[in-house]
């Protein structure tokens, strides 16, 4: 399974005269020499206000995702052309979904909301029985309006892919651990006050009140540690 999502990240989509990859670099170009297993599941950024964080894909998916033996059947399939109605996805692979029985779902496309991914992805749900599945494309471009690779059919635990939470503990220079999460608003990083009644904080907000003057964010922070959680 881990072999088809390297792949997918990986796969050169081509380029365009009007997509800005040529400035910028386009996703399959940064990606190709990139040793996944060794990257962190989450990054971060510390500014002066506030941390920032991007969860790596390929950890996200690894833990999301499996294949059984459909999955490996028609991810083995030549998808010649886009020329179904499901994204990224061949008619002959589409008449192969109907004689399995597939029900197509939803679609999605990450980039419509606030996601802190490293790259958009965009995908459709399938049903198969009591069985959840996913049609899943990787954004390889630059541009997001194109770039994409073919669909690739994945399991599900759930109905869904999994949220995007993530779980860190943070380390004053004080000697205070803190544990944050998103799990607030699935965005925003917040911490609880000592009162467990007590609505969350923002984590910004909590940290710009240790400050003195002329210090920064990075000057009290020691250690980030950072996991993501299912």
């Amino acid at each position: 399974m881990t072999n088809t999502i390297i792949e997918m990240l990986k796969t050169n989509t081509g380029s365009h005269p009007l997509d800005s990859g040529g400035a910028y670099g386009r996703n399959w170009e940064c990606n190709e020499k990139i040793d996944f297993d060794k990257q962190e599941d989450v990054e971060t950024e510390i500014y002066d206000k506030y941390i920032d964080y991007t969860i790596n894909l390929y950890a996200y998916l690894k833990n999301n995702l499996s294949e059984d033996a459909l999955c490996k059947e028609y991810n083995q399939l030549e998808c010649k052309d886009w020329d179904s109605d499901i994204y990224g996805v061949s008619e002959s692979q589409n008449e192969w979904l109907e004689n399995q029985g597939f029900e197509i779902k939803d679609s999605f496309n990450s980039y419509n909301w606030d996601s802190s991914l490293s790259q958009v992805i965009q995908g459709t749900y399938l049903k198969l029985w009591v069985e959840n599945y996913i049609l899943l494309q990787v954004h390889q471009g630059c541009d997001v309006r194109g770039g994409y690779t073919d669909a690739k059919l994945f399991l599900l635990d759930d109905e869904w892919l999994g949220g995007e939470n993530v779980f860190w503990s943070v380390e004053l220079k004080d000697g205070e651990v803190i544990s944050i999460d998103n799990s607030y608003d699935g965005w925003n990083l917040t911490i609880e006050d000592l009162n467990l009644w007590s609505t969350d904080e923002k984590l910004d907000e909590y940290l710009e009140k240790k400050l003195k003057d002329g210090q920064t964010i990075k000057d009290i922070i020691k250690n980030i540690n950072l996991q993501i959680t299912y």
